[in-house]
């Protein structure tokens, strides 16, 4: 492979090839300059249009990011309230339960038509009018004192 130094140019001494490559790129840098302006804008405004594509692309990734949070903070809300009326649900059973099972044990049938299995036996809670009555009153009145007790079958 034949180099320069072989051929006998040196590149150091080689002034004339360089000044008039320079000139060359120089007046082809002139000529073609409104061309190459108009490229650099092109290239600047299509820089700006991928800018401009990305942040609006940047944009509906967040916007549906947002949307999507949510619909999964309604689907949760949602379900959360579908647990809570199958739980209360579930607490009405078990308190029919607890009924059928205290019926049974009493050995008597259900009650039909009767709301209140309780009331129906004669279990009522009576509320006390007299809470304002200390103690002391009660001892000395002896009409006080008699009060039906809790669970008493009237």
């Amino acid at each position: 492979m034949a180099t320069a130094t072989r051929l006998g140019r040196d590149l150091l001494f080689s002034s004339s090839s360089s000044t008039s490559k320079a000139l060359r790129a120089s007046t082809i840098k002139i000529r073609f300059a409104d061309i190459i302006v108009k490229s650099k804008l092109k290239s600047a405004d299509g820089k700006a249009r991928i800018e401009k594509e990305k942040l609006l692309r940047k944009q509906l990734e967040e916007k549906a990011r947002i949307e999507a949070a949510e619909t999964r903070k309604a689907l949760r809300l949602k379900q959360r309230r579908a647990l809570e009326k199958m739980e209360r649900e579930a607490k009405a059973e078990h308190h029919l339960v607890t009924e059928d099972e205290f019926v049974h044990l009493c050995g008597g049938p259900r009650l039909v038509g009767s709301r209140w299995l309780v009331q129906d036996l004669g279990l009522v809670l009576r509320t006390d009018d007299d809470d304002d009555v200390s103690d002391d009153e009660s001892l000395e009145n002896p009409e006080a004192c008699r009060d039906i007790e809790e669970g008493e079958i009237v």
